[in-house]
């Protein structure tokens, strides 16, 4: 089951970031209009990061793995998590993806999960 998460993650930024994955690979500046040149990303083991790399929390946390809210894995993995988390709202489920991953546009993307959330609409 990691396996296949680690996959779907590398796919997503593969498909998602083309441009800054290959300026980073090269050890080039990133694109002027690269979403993430704020984040200071940077590559390991395959995987796009960046963040908060002078703070002082533990190093999954500070170099969160970036994604882009389009792709359908990410509205799954925003869907588990609220599921995982018992249908709690917006800013739990977005304090629990934030120690991990860091989504564009993470806010809009959550209350566009949960709003479509069957259970949270009978409740």
């Amino acid at each position: 089951m990691e396996k296949a998460k680690e996959y779907c993650i590398q796919t997503a930024q593969y498909q998602c970031f083309p441009a800054e994955i290959d300026a980073l690979k090269g050890g080039l500046l990133l694109p002027t209009k690269s979403k993430f040149s704020c984040c200071n990303p940077f590559r390991t083991d395959g995987y796009l990061g960046g963040r908060l790399q002078f703070s002082d929390i533990p190093s999954d946390t500070q170099h969160s793995l970036l994604l882009d809210e389009k792709k359908p894995f990410v509205y799954l993995l925003i869907q588990h998590t609220h599921i995982r988390l018992h249908h709690l709202g917006v800013r739990i489920v977005l304090s629990e993806l934030r120690s991990t991953f860091w989504i564009l546009k993470r806010r809009q993307a959550i209350k566009q999960v949960l709003h479509k959330c069957l259970p949270c609409k009978l409740s």
